[in-house]
């Protein structure tokens, strides 16, 4: 990025897991960018999309008809859970 005349294109990167595995990620994610400027926040957006028995994915799914049949559905459940 700082060596690039031109901006580049924001990198876009679905997450999909349960609370512990997107803490994994976004904690890596800070790790790697804690030392850099704050311009290279702009270049990385993560989709997080929780599953499970995540909180943010039983508060998801209480307003979004589409997301609880597609991740709070216990087939997609126990089909993530292995």
């Amino acid at each position: 990025c700082n060596c690039n005349a031109q901006t580049p294109p924001t990198v876009k990167v679905a997450v999909a897991g349960d609370q512990c595995y997107l803490s994994t990620v976004l904690r890596f994610f800070v790790e790697q960018l804690a030392n850099k400027t704050p311009d290279w926040l702009s270049y990385i957006r993560f989709l997080l999309i929780p599953v499970g028995s995540h909180p943010l994915a039983k508060y998801v799914s209480t307003f979004d008809s589409k997301f609880n049949s597609m991740f709070m559905d216990p087939s997609w459940k126990e089909l993530f859970c292995r």
